[in-house]
């Protein structure tokens, strides 16, 4: 008993079990609004506010018939400074998971502490695949902030001008999170391990 009492202190001090939370996007996944497309080879994104720490774990590609890419994309997330934080790439055709208005790939998981961000996709061709420019009734998760539309280029690169919020958006790509656990949950998960080889113990 006293090797399990111990057990139960440090999952109590500690938080290195891993929980399980169902994926979620920053943005509605489906998008409703008037589309456009680049002029041509440029990194087109938006910027916005994480008001609670999350995990990284997909990053997606506006696609507007939910047909597929007629050029391929390469997306990635970063800080409000410039460093990259995750990165994907979404081939020509109707690759990667599709959910509403986004084709995601997976990515590494990172953790986002709170602070201001900016993702982004590339777009190659002139008017090739569209994206949404404008949505009055964009709804964002109730933990981001949306500030406002980012562009550069040439190539794939950080999106530094901020272009804020004059009635447009550049709705170009999205992001799946998992929530951090807090504290208690990861108490929670632990004993749950504990009685369960408790109770293992037991039954031999």
């Amino acid at each position: 008993m006293n090797s399990i009492r111990m057990l139960i202190l440090l999952l109590a001090a500690c938080s290195p079990i891993s929980v399980v939370f169902g994926a979620e996007a920053i943005i509605s996944q489906t998008i409703a609004g008037a589309s456009n497309g680049s002029t041509g080879d440029q990194t087109l994104g938006w910027r916005f506010h994480l008001k609670s720490p999350v995990f990284l774990t997909s990053l997606g590609v506006y696609d507007h018939l939910q047909d597929g890419f007629a050029e391929a994309h390469q997306v990635g997330l970063w800080t409000s400074t410039g460093t990259l934080l995750g990165s994907g790439n979404l081939p020509v055709g109707a690759s990667g998971n599709l959910l509403g208005s986004f084709r995601y790939v997976d990515v590494p998981s990172v953790p986002l502490p709170i602070g201001d961000y900016v993702i982004g996709a590339h777009f190659i061709g002139t008017f090739v695949d569209p994206f949404s420019d404008f949505n009055s009734s964009l709804t964002t998760d109730p933990i981001v902030e949306y500030m406002g539309r980012n562009s550069d280029g040439p190539g794939f690169q950080f999106p530094s001008n901020f272009l804020g919020t004059d009635g447009l958006n550049f709705i170009t790509s999205n992001l799946q999170f998992s929530l951090v656990p807090e504290p208690s949950a990861l108490v929670l998960a632990g004993l749950g391990t504990v009685f369960a080889v408790m109770s293992r113990r037991r039954k031999f």
